[in-house]
C-alpha cells in the first residue's frame, strides 16, 4: 500500500467549497464559480502537511500549528509536491486569514471575507488556490483547483465571502 493510500485511509476526504467573487467596475458583484475540493482529486494536503499530520498522529514528531495562514491564488495549479504558478505583479499579495470557526462535526469555515487587493494589472487566469504558513515562500499546507477558472483584470478584486471557504475532514 502506497504512502498516499495509507494517509488517505486515515484522512478519508477533505472537501472545500469555495465561491470566488470578483468585483469590477462593469459588474459590482460577479460570481465566478464554486470550487469542490476533495483531497486526492482536485486538491490535497501537500506532501509537507501529510507528513507533519501523519507524524503527529503516530507520535513520531509534534506538529506546531502555523502562526498565520495565508491564502494564495494560482494561474497554474500546484501539486502535492508544490510547484504551480502563483499570481505575481499587479499589486498581488497573499492574504492573511486567521479567522476560522471552531471545527464541529468535522467541518470549519472562514469567518469574515478573504479579500485580495484590487488588481492594478492583469493577474492572468486564476485556476487554483493554496494555503501557506508565510506571506511569501514558506510551506504550502493545502491546495485546490477552482471548478471555474477566472481571468482577473486590472480593477478586479478577488474575494472569498464569509463562510464560503468550508473545510471538512471526514
Amino acid at each position: 500500500m502506497s504512502r498516499k493510500s495509507k494517509i488517505m485511509g486515515l484522512i478519508i476526504a477533505l472537501l472545500v467549497v469555495v465561491g470566488l467573487i470578483v468585483l469590477d467596475s462593469s459588474n459590482p458583484l460577479l460570481s465566478i464559480g464554486t470550487l469542490f475540493f476533495v483531497f486526492g482529486m482536485a486538491g490535497s494536503f501537500n506532501d509537507y502537511t501529510e507528513n507533519k499530520v501523519l507524524d503527529h498522529i503516530l507520535k513520531t514528531a509534534s506538529f506546531t500549528v502555523p502562526t498565520n495562514i495565508y491564502i494564495a491564488l494560482f494561474t497554474a495549479a500546484p501539486t502535492d509536491s508544490g510547484g504551480g504558478t502563483e499570481v505575481t505583479g499587479g499589486s498581488y499579495a497573499r492574504v492573511l486569514h486567521n479567522s476560522w470557526d471552531a471545527a464541529a462535526a468535522g467541518a470549519s469555515e472562514n469567518t469574515g471575507a478573504i479579500t485580495f487587493v484590487e488588481a492594478t494589472a492583469s493577474w492572468g487566469t486564476v485556476v487554483a488556490f493554496a494555503l501557506f504558513d508565510a506571506v511569501s515562500g514558506g510551506n504550502m499546507l493545502a491546495w485546490g483547483d477552482l471548478t471555474t477558472s477566472k481571468a482577473i483584470g486590472s480593477g478586479d478584486t478577488a474575494s472569498f465571502a464569509d463562510g464560503e471557504l468550508d473545510i471538512t475532514l471526514d
